[in-house]
């Protein structure tokens, strides 16, 4: 927290004011439990399911990373705007070959 403080406070925000209002995952869970009574759903996502979620969260990590990039060559900090190649891989146990993780979580994989 103290980091995220000091990199707001450097961009000219007060980091204090920020993280003073910020609130929790576990805070809101808490509440809605409490106060509620309410619970989490506990449904078991599919394969498929599972494997939209790691395709876009993936797909976030790329846009995040390019737009990093991009900043940093516009300041000079680079000397080239690169090309992103980026895999979230998973290791099967069984044959010890990498795998793209969606396709690991598709069932012909293991056909």
């Amino acid at each position: 927290m103290e980091l995220t403080e000091e990199r707001l406070d450097l961009l000219g925000v007060d980091g204090k004011e920020i993280l003073n209002d910020m609130v929790t995952h576990e805070t809101i869970r808490l509440y809605l439990k409490n106060f509620h009574d309410a619970t989490a759903s506990n449904q078991f996502a599919s394969a498929s399911e599972s494997a939209d979620t790691i395709e876009q969260i993936h797909h976030r990590l790329r846009q995040i990373l390019n737009s990093t990039l991009e900043r940093h060559h516009r300041h000079g900090e680079l000397p080239a705007d690169p090309e992103i190649d980026s895999m979230v891989g998973v290791i099967c146990p069984d044959c010890g070959v990498t795998v793209d993780a969606v396709k690991y979580l598709q069932p012909s994989v293991f056909s």
